[in-house]
């Protein structure tokens, strides 16, 4: 009976000893399927202390190519008109814009420091100005009222004929009819007189920027 019992126990440490390498292998299977996760630590971003106003002016300044970029920093109404010869720009006149209007179809502008300048903007007879770019264009007023037609001129700088374009950026008007916002560009090309090039931007109260 004795002999019996003692195979029986050699029986069950002989399997205890087998299976034991096989539970551990497959407790640490198991452990680590199910580990805990753990988040990587945060990353540490250095943000960049914004320039001063000053310094900022300044950079923005050397980057600009020609003077009406430079006009244009910081403000949302103004004029600008500049020459161009070849590669360079000149200044012709620029300042604030404050008297602006819109007749029945077009745009309207007086404004003036040494010059009392004038710039009218106007869509072919019949059409109301809208936000767009108008090319081959006529002087103003049109004798041909299929083309839109311009002019910028003062006193001592006139054309009695020119080609060109212009460009309405942003035109928003107000339930009266006031506008209340206005972006133009413009390039005008005096042929009687001749003369260089003249291209401008006008900027009633609009934070569109110049380009070139």
């Amino acid at each position: 009976m004795r002999t019996t019992l003692d195979k029986i126990l050699l029986v069950i440490w002989i399997a205890v000893f087998i299976m034991l390498p096989i539970n551990v292998y497959a407790y640490r299977q198991w452990s680590s399927a199910v580990a805990v996760y753990v988040p990587p630590p945060p990353i540490e971003v250095e943000v960049a202390e914004p320039l001063p106003a000053e310094v900022a002016t300044q950079v923005a300044l050397e980057a600009a190519d020609t003077p009406c970029e430079e006009t244009a920093l910081g403000r949302e109404s103004f004029y600008c008109f500049q020459e161009q010869n070849g590669d360079e720009y000149e200044l012709v006149e620029q300042g604030s814009l404050r008297n602006i209007r819109i007749p029945v179809n077009g745009i309207e502008a007086t404004f003036g420091l040494s010059n009392e300048w004038q710039a009218f903007f106007f869509p072919p007879f019949a059409e109301i100005i809208e936000v767009g770019r108008y090319a081959n264009v006529s002087r103003y007023p049109a004798l041909n009222v299929t083309s839109p037609a311009m002019l910028v001129a003062a006193e001592e700088y006139n054309c009695d004929e020119l080609h060109g374009w212009f460009e309405v950026r942003q035109l928003i008007r107000l339930p009266s009819g006031l506008i209340s916002r206005v972006a133009i560009d413009f390039e005008q090309q005096c042929l009687s007189p001749e003369r260089p090039p003249l291209s401008g931007y006008l900027r009633y109260r609009s934070s569109v920027p110049v380009r070139e």
